[in-house]
């Protein structure tokens, strides 16, 4: 069996069971999930816990390798995770129009993505309330209206934490990737922003801390297509107070 219970909502293995499901990426597969009660201290209270029982790669983290790596095989991991990205963005939703993440009937769950709708826990049931949001925050910003937010593109299914630990070099020559936490259906320039935000960040890798990777600021933009107006566009939103939803 290729998922858990249809049961147990845990919106994260439902997005790697669609990602597998339309998509040639190499996935694990999962198995099962016993429930769990979270442990003592965590940030994720309101998250599904549960002990997920997937299979094993046999590989090594990007993380650990990428130093080795030379330029060609770099070039290869490059491109191939780019042509992952483009797969996800060719999954179609489920269900019609919810941004984030979704429960097993469909319905649009909180939005909580680090760098983009961080600790907001707003519930978005379609694109152009996101939208809507972005807006009012823009207008009540004072900006131009015809700068306003208008993205023509669909939702797409992004992986949203493409960082180096996350992906792994199988010893079958694939690339897989892994922990789905973050997935769900967002504008298709979020792939992009947390892939960067990624590279912007220390991480501590085997207690030694890993100082902000440049290069990977910079391959984020040939991985998920570099969009520098929406980027910029943010940029200048970011500093602006939500205005509250009347």
């Amino acid at each position: 069996e290729d998922t858990p219970d249809d049961r147990i909502d845990c919106p994260e293995l439902r997005m790697m069971q669609l990602a597998r499901e339309r998509t040639s990426i190499p996935i694990p597969r999962v198995h099962d999930m016993i429930p769990d009660e979270p442990p003592p201290g965590t940030l994720y209270t309101k998250a599904t816990h549960g002990i997920v029982i997937m299979d094993y790669v046999h590989g090594d983290l990007l993380g650990d390798i990428w130093p080795q790596l030379n330029l060609w095989k770099k070039l290869w991991v490059v491109l191939t995770l780019r042509r992952y990205v483009k797969e996800l963005r060719k999954v179609m939703q489920p269900y019609n129009g919810c941004v984030g993440q979704l429960s097993v009937t469909g319905q649009a769950l909180d939005c909580d993505l680090p760098g983009l709708l961080e600790q907001r826990n707003e519930i978005y049931s379609s694109y152009d309330k996101l939208k809507n949001s972005y807006n009012r925050r823009w207008k009540w910003k004072g900006q131009d209206e015809r700068s306003s937010y208008a993205d023509p593109l669909t939702l797409t299914l992004c992986h949203g934490d493409l960082h180096k630990d996350n992906i792994i070099l199988g010893h079958d020559g694939q690339i897989w990737l892994i922990d789905w936490g973050y997935s769900g259906f967002y504008p298709q320039w979020f792939e992009y922003r947390r892939m960067f935000i990624m590279g912007s960040l220390a991480t501590c890798n085997k207690k030694v801390i890993v100082p902000k990777d440049r290069s990977w600021q910079l391959l984020s933009g040939i991985v998920c297509d570099y969009d520098p107006w929406t980027l910029t566009w943010y940029e200048q939103l970011c500093d602006v107070t939500l205005c509250k939803e009347t």
